[in-house]
């Protein structure tokens, strides 16, 4: 279980996949769903503009998503501003409801592998030999039983945040895609730029989120020898070097944490910046050397924006997830150690005991 720490993306897929069972695809779907409803709602907005502006509405001005007005009239539906106008209301209030379900399934995902983490600490450290427990810091295990396991549950949320973001993000590509396929390739090659800065920012967040997990254990583990043995360091003035070690972690904690909010700024102050930057190319390569115009790429615009702005939500929850994934690695190890050094099960039954004799005692630390 030491590889934990070495988990790629799909690793951390396969673990919570796991963790969770069915509700994970589900999860998927129903983001999926309200991404495609959201993008269809948008891209009402232009023959809704058409209308407004009493311009002719241009069968290529939505692209490939123009089969879905073909559909409407086909369906009797004819498109002036009433239907358009009512066709996005009822499209955004399914959307709403999708979303509503999405939440709900999400919360009971997180309370429900809490618990079920929680339960698993507790059960491994009550089947735990004597035996085992000398062979283990016991700040390490106080450390994961509650810092480590707060990281655990903050990783949870952001990586299923970080699901949302990704669904969403191919959802909006896609029907990009359909809308103006070189308007959508070009904005993509720019998008895969900025996730090279990403990439850069996210490794630097790991490399300090495993460095904030061992201070956190050393802390507690000088913090609980400081207070079992206070008797015999404030009788031997020994107490100042142990006062020492402690601000030693508190200080590199402090350092540590500063470092990882820096690289979170970073990460969240970057988001719009480049995300307009990428758009910005784009619309001016698409007119000046593709001879587009803004009614052929309005469409491709609204939902590339949405997809770009999940893009930039998505790295900013995948940074902070990495940033607490040495949680769920530590707690994991812990869990494994609490299996190595289980308790024997004897089933032994001892009816009464008449007298008991010691000879020979001794006692010894391995």
């Amino acid at each position: 279980m030491e590889g934990f720490q070495k988990i790629n993306s799909l690793g951390f897929f396969k673990y919570f996949e796991k963790l969770v069972g069915y509700k994970m695809y589900l999860y998927i779907f129903l983001n999926f769903a309200v991404g495609l409803l959201d993008g269809i709602g948008l891209t009402m907005f232009v023959p809704l503009i058409y209308l407004a502006t009493n311009t002719k509405n241009s069968s290529e001005s939505l692209g490939k998503l123009q089969l879905l007005i073909d559909i409407l009239t086909k369906l009797g539906i004819t498109i002036n501003l009433f239907s358009a106008l009512l066709l996005m209301v009822s499209i955004f209030f399914i959307k709403g409801i999708l979303s509503y379900i999405r939440s709900v399934i999400f919360t009971e995902i997180q309370q429900l592998n809490i618990k079920k983490i929680r339960f698993k600490l507790i059960e491994g450290l009550k089947n735990l030999s004597y035996t085992g427990f000398t062979k283990l810091d016991a700040g390490v295990i106080q450390n994961n039983m509650t810092s480590e396991t707060g990281r655990l549950v903050q990783a949870l949320i952001l990586y299923f945040s970080s699901v949302q973001s990704v669904v969403m993000l191919f959802t909006y590509i896609i029907l990009a895609f359909f809308a103006n396929w070189q308007f959508a390739i070009m904005v993509a090659i720019g998008a895969l730029f900025t996730n090279f800065i990403y990439k850069y920012l996210n490794e630097a967040t790991k490399r300090n989120a495993r460095k904030l997990t061992t201070i956190g254990r050393n802390f507690q583990a000088y913090l609980i020898q400081s207070i079992t043995y206070f008797k015999y360091l404030k009788a031997t003035d020994y107490f100042q070097d142990y006062e020492q070690k402690l601000k030693k972690e508190i200080l590199d904690s402090e350092h540590t944490q500063y470092k990882i909010g820096k690289i979170s700024a970073i990460s969240d102050s970057l988001r719009e910046p480049l995300i307009i930057t990428v758009i910005a190319f784009v619309i001016f390569f698409q007119i000046k050397f593709f001879g587009g115009n803004m009614p052929s790429i309005l469409a491709a615009l609204l939902l590339f924006y949405r997809s770009l702005t999940y893009l930039a939500t998505m790295q900013g929850f995948w940074n902070r997830f990495l940033a607490n994934a040495p949680g769920l690695e530590s707690v994991e190890n812990m869990l494994q150690k609490f299996k190595d050094y289980v308790e024997p099960n004897r089933n032994n039954i001892v009816n009464k005991i008449r007298d008991i004799s010691l000879r020979n005692i001794s006692l010894n630390y391995g």
